[in-house]
C-alpha cells in the first residue's frame, strides 16, 4: 500500500491529524534587561538557540549559542507571563553552563530535573537546573568530522551545519536532528532541491535510531544571488507534541531575509527502516510569511521575519497548550547591529 495512504489511515486511526496555530500575541526581549546569576556578568542578553519550558518552576529556559568571543557557554531563566492577547517576560539571568568553553550550544530538553543541551558538534550534555554537569552522551560516529588533512573533512557536518535541533519524546528518548546535510550524505540544500538530514533517535537504553528527512529546497528569492553559497536553509529546531507527532522549524536565509516555516512529521514507525527508508511525510502547519504583517515591526520599522530557530511548548491557555518560537539576534546589539532582536512569538495549539 501507498506510503502516503498509509500514513492517511494512520492519522484517521491514531488522531495525528496535522495542528493550527494561532497567534496570541509576540513580544521583543531587550537585551539590556540582565541580571548576573554568576560570578560572570559582562554582557547582555542574547543568542538564543533553543527553548524550555519548566512547567514545575514556572520558568522559561532560553539557551545561548554564546562561545569565543561572545562570552561562555550559558543560558538564560525568565518568568513568562502570557494572556489571551498579551505576552511579557521577567528580567532574564544568566547561568553560565558547565560545558567545555568552546561548546557550541544549540538545542535544549528537559527532562524531568535534568536538561538536555546539544553541542553542534561535541554531542550532548546533561545539566541540573543551576547548569552544573550531569554526565554526557556522544553523537554516533556518523555525525563526527573525520578528516583527510587540516582543511577537509570526509564526513560529518559541515561547518556551522552540524546538530541544531533537540527534543525529548514521552518514552524518555532524545530526538536530534543536524541542520543540513552531513559530507557523507550529499548535497547541501541548493535552488532546486532540499537537504536529507538525519533524524537521530537516542533510546534511554542507548538504542539509536535513524530516519531521513528532507527539507525545502532554498528560497526563492535565493535565485537573485550570485553565489547561493551563502545562502541556506535547514532544520533549526524540533518539537515533540507527544509520541509521533513532532514540529519541524525550517529556517532558510537568502543573504537578505529569512524563510520561517513549521511543519508536523509522523514519527511512529519512521525508524524502523533506517536509512533504507524513504525521508518521512511532513505536512506545512505555518509560513510565518503568512503573519509577517502582525508582528512587532524591528527598531528600523521594518515588517521582516527575523532569524527564528528555537520552540518549545509553553504553559496551558485557556485549556490549550501553547507553542513558544524565538528568533536568535546573532549578538547583534552587542556589535553595533541593532536591527537584529529576540523576538518571543506565543501561539495557541489548535485540535491538540
Amino acid at each position: 500500500m501507498h506510503r502516503a495512504l498509509l500514513f492517511s489511515l494512520a492519522c484517521l486511526l491514531f488522531g495525528c491529524g496535522t495542528v493550527r496555530l494561532r497567534l496570541v500575541d509576540d513580544h521583543t526581549i531587550d537585551m539590556r534587561m540582565f541580571e548576573g546569576g554568576s560570578e560572570w556578568a559582562d554582557s547582555g542578553f542574547g543568542g538564543v538557540s533553543g527553548l524550555a519550558w519548566d512547567a514545575s518552576r514556572s520558568t522559561l529556559f532560553a539557551l545561548s549559542d554564546a562561545h569565543d568571543q561572545s562570552g561562555p557557554p550559558r543560558w538564560f531563566t525568565m518568568s513568562l507571563a502570557l494572556g489571551s492577547e498579551s505576552l511579557a517576560v521577567g528580567q532574564p539571568r544568566a547561568w553560565v553552563l558547565d560545558v567545555p568553553p568552546d561548546a557550541d550550544l544549540e538545542a535544549i530538553a528537559q527532562d524531568g530535573d535534568t536538561v538536555w543541551v546539544a553541542s553542534e558538534a561535541q554531542g550532548l550534555y546533561a545539566l541540573d537546573a543551576q547548569g552544573a554537569c550531569l554526565g554526557g552522551r556522544p553523537l554516533p560516529e556518523a555525525y563526527c568530522n573525520i578528516k583527510w588533512d587540516k582543511s577537509t573533512a570526509l564526513q560529518g557536518p559541515r561547518h556551522n551545519l552540524g546538530l541544531e535541533s533537540l527534543t525529548r519524546l514521552p518514552d524518555g528518548s532524545l530526538l536530534a536532528c543536524n541542520e543540513e546535510t552531513l559530507i557523507q550524505d550529499g548535497e547541501r540544500t541548493h535552488l532546486r532541491g532540499g537537504s536529507r538530514v538525519r533524524l537521530l533517535r537516542l533510546g534511554c537504553d542507548g538504542t539509536v535510531g535513524e530516519a531521513w528527512y528532507e527539507t525545502d529546497p532554498l528560497p526563492r528569492s535565493a535565485w537573485r544571488i550570485p553565489d547561493t553559497r551563502q545562502c541556506n536553509l535547514g532544520v533549526a529546531d524540533l518539537l515533540a507534541l507527544d509520541g509521533r507527532r513532532v514540529l519541524v522549524l525550517e529556517r532558510g536565509w537568502d543573504t537578505k531575509q529569512n524563510q520561517i516555516r513549521i511543519y508536523q512529521i509522523d514519527v511512529f514507525g519512521a525508524f524502523d527502516s533506517g536509512l533504507e527508508g524513504e525521508p518521512v511525510d511532513k505536512q506545512l502547519v505555518l509560513d510565518l510569511e503568512d503573519i509577517r504583517q502582525r508582528l512587532e515591526p524591528d527598531v528600523l520599522g521594518r515588517n521582516r521575519l527575523d532569524n527564528f530557530e528555537a520552540m518549545a511548548l509553553g504553559p496551558e491557555l485557556d485549556g490549550k497548550r501553547t507553542l513558544l518560537v524565538a528568533s536568535d539576534d546573532n549578538f547583534a546589539g552587542l556589535e553595533g547591529r541593532s536591527h537584529q532582536r529576540t523576538l518571543l512569538l506565543a501561539f495557541t495549539i489548535e485540535d491538540y
